[in-house]
């Protein structure tokens, strides 16, 4: 069985394993082991805090396989962005020019540079082993963090974002950077993003102030332009049928594009509903397949059965009851295979 946790101290060696078999293109996971013990203590510290409103907190989950106590995957949420340093993305937008030999106005899409303070929720650090894309882990753990936030509204912006992975090779070339960013900081993708995860640097004020006519660019560059790497495809895809819209930004490292939300009208935060747990007992036919959560900031959330009375009280197997940390008279938070998505 597989549960969702927060990441604690002890998980250090496990998730640098995870974030440098992430690869290179998901830049939320640095390849920096001091990066990531930060980013451990950064949750840690933001699980501990007594909040009614969002600040910088960072909320990190793994995929914990209860069998062996092995992670399989982690996923995380920046409660607001935008607050100590502003974040960067390129809007693709319609330029007005004048042609003087039809003399008449056209329209040249470009991408401009936008700076974003007081930004929303993001989503962020989504990644699962290759060996554990199996029986619907990857839906577990992206939409856990939507069970979560639902619990914590509090916690969280009114508007959720997610940066999704652009086109990068295997060989680690990003065409999107090459065509636009390496001609100013003249280093390649890789090296980039070396020093970027040891640094936390940014490159947007290295790059041109002005629009920059993507019909200049070369076809190759202009073909990436907001489309996402074919890994990301199926979690691009399930954020869609969560209600996410693809916006008019993309990033200004590998053009990926950014997806939002309205917080409450996610399909998983909008449908879930919360039950008390009437007793502990052994599976029936009736039971019927969930993702639960606690609602409790010691968050736990798997796939489990259960079964509703007319109450809305909750019966749970013993297996979910142990996964979850829940007892009889405690509060899950759930939703149904069935409407995971719409």
């Amino acid at each position: 069985m597989f549960v969702i946790r927060p990441i604690a101290a002890s998980d250090h060696e496990a998730f640098v394993k995870l974030a440098f078999e992430a690869g290179l293109g998901i830049t939320s996971l640095p390849k920096n082991p001091p990066a990531l013990h930060n980013m451990i203590e950064h949750s840690e510290r933001s699980f501990a805090k007594t909040l009614n409103k969002p600040g910088e907190e960072l909320y990190l989950f793994v995929l914990e396989n209860l069998q062996d106590n092995t992670l399989a995957g982690v996923c995380g949420i920046h409660a607001k962005t935008g607050i100590s340093k502003p974040i960067i993305f390129y809007r693709i937008a319609q330029t007005s020019l004048y042609n003087p030999i039809q003399k008449q106005p056209i329209e040249v899409p470009a991408l401009k540079l936008v700076h974003y303070q007081d930004a929303p929720t993001e989503i962020c650090s989504l990644f699962l082993s290759r060996a554990a894309r199996h029986s619907g882990l990857g839906r577990l753990l992206s939409l856990s963090r939507f069970l979560f936030i639902a619990s914590f509204l509090d916690r969280f912006d009114k508007m959720v974002f997610a940066d999704m992975r652009g086109v990068v090779e295997h060989n680690h070339d990003c065409l999107f950077w090459e065509g636009i960013a390496q001609h100013f900081v003249n280093m390649d993708y890789a090296s980039f993003l070396e020093v970027k995860h040891a640094q936390d640097i940014s490159i947007h004020e290295a790059l041109p102030q002005t629009p920059i006519y993507i019909p200049l660019l070369p076809y190759a560059v202009q073909n990436t332009i907001g489309k996402v790497h074919e890994n990301t495809k199926p979690a691009l895809n399930m954020l869609m049928q969560e209600g996410f819209t693809i916006s008019d930004d993309i990033s200004i490292y590998d053009g990926g594009p950014k997806i939002e939300a309205e917080t409450r009208e996610i399909h998983t935060v909008k449908a879930s509903q919360v039950a008390t747990v009437k007793s502990i007992t052994a599976p029936t036919e009736d039971s019927v397949a969930f993702l639960i959560a606690n609602t409790s900031i010691h968050y736990r959330c798997c796939y489990g059965t259960l079964l509703l009375d007319e109450e809305q009280k909750a019966s749970l197997t013993p297996q979910t009851a142990a996964a979850l940390h829940v007892n009889p008279g405690d509060q899950i938070r759930f939703i149904s295979h069935e409407r995971l998505h719409p």
